[in-house]
């Protein structure tokens, strides 16, 4: 979904002409662009402006967190090849994700300072991150440390599970979404108002 679409489907001013409450934003993706584009859109867009100052709680699901170091960057793309659909070239393989991220590190280093600053405001950010390798890798896509943001209202949760996995719950009973059933709780018995 685009990035527009996305704040479409958040709130369309012609044709509901309310405006909702986003209370909490849920990401599994690379450096949670949903999470991006609100943090972006809220200083780019006044149609938006109120859902960065609206959201109460974000929930990060394997998502690494830039630094402002390209080679990190660089480190941590390498990282998600087990995912990518390889291609033969001249150089051996190619992952189109891969050369897209580092081709792009300079300004995904500069959208991270930026987006941790605005997230930094938000009263509970939790950040799921795998404890399970994939399948033949020696490490975790995201582990602790790549998903970690370093700010004080962060909680950091491990999931039993590999990257791709993380989010696919068994049932209610499963222990991730336990956790997470539990994370929500604690937030909506939480009166912090926003910052």
């Amino acid at each position: 979904m685009s990035k527009r679409l996305f704040f479409e489907e958040l709130y369309d001013p012609q044709s509901r002409g309310l405006v909702p409450n986003l209370d909490l934003v849920l990401v599994h993706g690379i450096d949670g662009d949903p999470a991006l584009c609100f943090a972006e859109n809220e200083r780019a867009n006044e149609d938006y402006d109120y859902i960065a100052s609206a959201t109460q709680c974000i929930v990060f699901f394997g998502t690494p967190h830039f630094t402002s170091k390209e080679e990190q960057i660089t480190a941590l793309a390498k990282s998600f090849l087990p995912l990518d659909k390889t291609t033969r070239g001249k150089r051996g393989k190619v992952s189109p994700l891969v050369n897209s991220l580092i081709e792009g590190a300079s300004d995904l280093a500069d959208i991270s300072e930026d987006f941790v600053e605005v997230v930094a405001k938000i009263p509970m950010v939790v950040s799921f991150y795998e404890s399970l390798t994939w399948p033949g890798e020696r490490f975790c896509i995201v582990d602790r440390s790549r998903a970690a943001m370093m700010i004080k209202n962060e909680v950091r949760e491990p999931v039993d599970a590999n990257h791709v996995e993380m989010c696919q719950f068994k049932d209610s009973k499963d222990p991730t979404f336990k956790s997470l059933s539990a994370l929500f709780k604690k937030w909506k018995a939480m009166e912090t108002p926003f910052i």
